[in-house]
C-alpha cells in the first residue's frame, strides 16, 4: 500500500492528540476522586485588560497540567459575588473590595463565607492625570486641588463595575465627601472608559483629565505618563489616604522621579493590590497545586503581564484578609525554604 508523508504526519498528530487526551482524562479522573470540580471556572476582567490576559494564560497552564479550566469575562466588584454565589471557582479582584467586605461584615471572608483570598499578585496604583497646561494655569498639584478648582472638567473615569471604578468611587465618597452626581452638578463632564479609550481621548485633547488604576509598570496609563509630555500626575492628599487605609486596607504608593520621565518630584497616590480569590470550599490540595503551577510558570506569566514580577511568597499572604489554607500552605512552604522573596 502506498502511504504518503501527509498521511503519516496526520496519523501521528492524531495519535499524539489522542494520547494526550487520554492522559489528561486519566489525571483529571484521579483528581476528581479527591473532590476537585469537573473544571475550574475563572472570572477575569474586561477583554484586552491585564486580568483577562493573565486569566487566559493561567487557564492554559492549568489545563495542560490536567486541570481543565475555563475563563470568563468579569469585573472587580461582581467577581467576588460570583465566587460567593458559587457561579465561579476563582476570580480576580482588588484587595480593597475584599477588605471592605470583611470590615463591613466583621467576618474574615465574604458574608456567606464562600470567597476567600488566594494570593495578592501585584500593586494596583491610582493615576490622576491632568493636562499640564490646565494644571499650570490653575495650580493643580493634588486631587483635592482639581475637586475644589471651581470649574468643570472633561474627565474619563474607569469603566462601570470595574475594580478601578470601585476604588475611585470609595475614594471620592470617603476621602473627599463627594460623588459623581455632585461633580456633574458643578459642570464636570464625566465618561466611563476603558484603558485604551482613556489614553486615546487624553492624547487627542478630548478630555482634560483621567483617573484610573494600573499596575505600576505596565498598561496604557503608565505609558501615557511616560510618553505624553502634556500630562501632569496629581497626588492624593494624606488625609484621604489615611481614611482609605483604615476602611479598605489600601496603602500609600509613592511615585519617584525615575518612575516616569515626566515626573520631577515624588508624588503620593492610593495603592491597592490585584489579587486572586477562591471559593473556600475548594480542596486544599487543589489550591496548593494551582498555586504551585502559577509559581513554577511565573516566568511565562510575566511575559504576558510584566507586573507579575512583583509576585512573591511574602506579598501573596501579606495583610489582614484570611487566605485559603491550601494556598497558605504552599506560600508558607516557599517562605520557609527562603525561595522567591524579593
Amino acid at each position: 500500500m502506498f502511504v504518503t508523508r501527509r498521511f503519516l504526519t496526520s496519523t501521528l498528530s492524531f495519535t499524539l492528540s489522542l494520547l494526550f487526551a487520554l492522559l489528561t482524562q486519566g489525571v483529571w479522573a484521579a483528581a476528581s476522586e479527591l473532590g476537585w470540580p469537573g473544571d475550574l471556572h475563572v472570572v477575569t476582567g474586561p477583554k484586552g485588560g491585564q486580568w483577562f490576559t493573565i486569566g487566559e494564560a493561567m487557564g492554559k497552564i492549568f489545563t495542560a497540567n490536567g486541570i481543565p479550566t475555563r475563563s470568563f469575562i468579569g469585573g472587580g466588584t461582581d467577581n467576588l459575588k460570583l465566587v460567593g454565589d458559587e457561579k465561579a471557582d476563582i476570580a480576580f479582584t482588588f484587595y480593597s473590595i475584599l477588605g471592605e467586605n470583611e470590615i463591613r461584615t466583621g467576618k474574615k471572608y465574604t458574608e456567606d463565607g464562600k470567597a476567600i483570598l488566594w494570593a495578592k499578585l501585584y500593586p494596583q496604583v491610582l493615576y490622576v492625570v491632568v493636562k499640564k497646561d490646565i494644571g499650570e494655569r490653575l495650580g493643580l498639584f493634588s486631587l483635592k486641588d482639581i475637586l475644589t478648582a471651581g470649574e468643570g472638567f472633561r474627565v474619563a473615569f474607569p469603566s462601570r463595575g470595574s475594580g478601578s471604578e470601585f476604588l475611585l468611587n470609595q475614594l471620592l465618597r470617603y476621602g473627599y465627601r463627594t460623588d459623581y452626581q455632585q461633580l456633574q452638578n458643578r459642570g464636570w463632564a464625566i465618561s466611563f472608559q476603558n484603558h485604551a479609550e482613556t489614553q486615546r481621548l487624553f492624547q487627542a485633547g478630548e478630555i482634560d483629565a483621567c483617573i484610573y488604576t494600573s499596575g505600576p509598570g505596565n498598561g496604557q496609563i503608565p505609558t501615557l505618563m511616560e510618553n505624553d509630555p502634556t500630562g501632569r500626575l496629581l497626588s492624593i492628599d494624606a488625609g484621604a489616604l489615611e481614611i482609605m487605609s483604615q476602611r479598605f486596607y489600601t496603602f500609600t504608593y509613592t511615585f519617584r522621579p525615575d518612575d516616569h520621565r515626566n515626573l520631577t518630584k515624588e508624588v503620593d497616590t492610593l495603592g491597592d493590590y490585584s489579587c486572586l480569590v477562591a471559593n473556600s470550599s475548594l480542596p486544599d490540595e487543589l489550591l496548593y497545586r494551582i498555586s504551585e503551577l502559577i509559581w513554577t510558570n511565573r516566568e511565562q506569566l510575566t511575559r504576558v503581564a510584566d507586573d507579575l514580577k512583583y509576585l512573591n511568597p511574602k506579598l501573596a499572604v501579606a495583610g489582614n484578609c484570611q487566605i485559603h489554607p491550601g494556598a497558605l500552605s504552599f506560600w508558607n512552604t516557599l517562605s520557609s525554604e527562603g525561595v522567591g522573596v524579593n
